[in-house]
């Protein structure tokens, strides 16, 4: 059905892994907004993860490759502070700004911006948090549901 309307432009956000046929269908690129800074947290969970490590929160949009987040990335952005609105909103919200701008830039210009190969020595592949880990930082007023 994707093919027969032939897509120059496929944008995801939060899939799980596409099937390489669907990734070929769209003419120009697939893209993907990521809730990690990419190539430090591919994979799941990458916000969760973050705050484990103490680093900052950031988001990516990268061109979609058959690996686990590894294309080049498009667009990088800090996910900004603010005490009025939850991380897990600011999160949502920076991975729709770095979309737009990408699918704004992509409209205009016919092609997708410059990308960045990801580094593959700085690369690291994250999993699913443990149930109760992910509960203590949803809990936390630095987790995914407060405030930092």
């Amino acid at each position: 059905m994707l093919a027969r309307w032939e897509p120059d432009l496929l944008v995801l956000l939060g899939m799980p892994i596409v099937p390489t046929a669907i990734l070929t269908i769209p003419t120009l690129a697939t893209i993907n907004a990521h809730n990690g800074a990419l190539p430090t947290y591919r994979g799941m969970d990458a916000v969760g993860w973050a705050l484990l490590n103490n680093d900052p929160i950031t988001c990516t949009v990268h061109r979609v490759t058959a690996g686990v987040d590894t294309g080049p990335v498009l667009l990088t952005q800090a996910v900004p502070l603010s005490p009025r609105q939850t991380l897990r909103r600011r999160v949502k919200s920076t991975q729709l700004t770095l979309l737009s701008a990408v699918t704004a830039h992509t409209a205009t210009a016919r092609q997708l911006p410059d990308g960045v190969s990801q580094s593959p020595h700085l690369a690291r592949q994250f999993y699913r948090l443990h149930p109760h880990l992910k509960r203590i930082l949803d809990a936390s007023p630095y987790g995914t549901g407060g405030t930092r």
